[in-house]
């Protein structure tokens, strides 16, 4: 115990005589932290739900835990490039069909059930872009061109609440790990001088 007061008192005088460096590591690490986060693109992803025709259903569910045939297709129709084209005048932001596949997944919630979510930077991207690819398939499926025939379908929920990380938590995030992270390096970085000036006095 006698031992480890004098340790804990000579740290701390470390620590204060490279205060200026340690606050520096700990500013620098601030910025990095928060251009990191910047650049770090946010998660925030909503949910649109679309209710299929109950009578097109053949069963409730596979064998094997996967949606019914007719719900399997209708995901993949809902993905398609017809259907995601379509969309894009209501995405946002705008963007290209390739941006607009990579931002969307489209499953099955139960038989007869189909959700489309989509990724944005803020709450409302993502559920305007989830909106818009469900309304395009509505609008598909309901046309001449639809594959299997013209079928109705509503739009159960517009959209589902927003859920992810957003643009100023990831940035608070990011802060707040930088700063830590600078202050480390920084303690560090003082202990280790001080061992080796230690280390070249005469007699040490």
């Amino acid at each position: 115990m006698s031992t480890q007061a004098p340790d804990l008192r000579r740290s701390l005088r470390i620590i204060r005589r490279y205060a200026i460096p340690v606050c520096i590591t700990a500013a620098a690490g601030l910025i990095a932290g928060i251009a990191t986060a910047a650049v770090s693109p946010a998660r925030v992803t909503s949910t649109a739900v679309v209710m299929l025709p109950q009578a097109q259903l053949d069963t409730p569910v596979a064998a094997d835990g996967q949606p019914d045939p007719f719900t399997a297709t209708q995901e993949v129709i809902a993905g398609s490039n017809p259907v995601l084209s379509g969309a894009l005048p209501d995405t946002r932001p705008a963007m290209s069909l390739a941006g607009l596949r990579h931002d969307i997944r489209v499953g099955s919630r139960s038989p007869g059930v189909i959700s489309v979510t989509a990724t944005g930077e803020t709450a409302g991207d993502a559920e305007a872009t989830a909106t818009a690819v469900a309304r395009s398939y509505i609008q598909f499926v309901g046309s001449a061109s639809s594959p299997v025939g013209r079928q109705s379908a509503d739009l159960l929920e517009p959209t589902g609440s927003a859920t992810g990380t957003a643009r100023l938590m990831l940035l608070l995030t990011g802060a707040m790990l930088g700063t830590i992270s600078g202050m480390l390096t920084g303690v560090i970085a003082a202990m280790a001088s001080r061992r080796l000036t230690l280390e070249r006095l005469p007699g040490s």
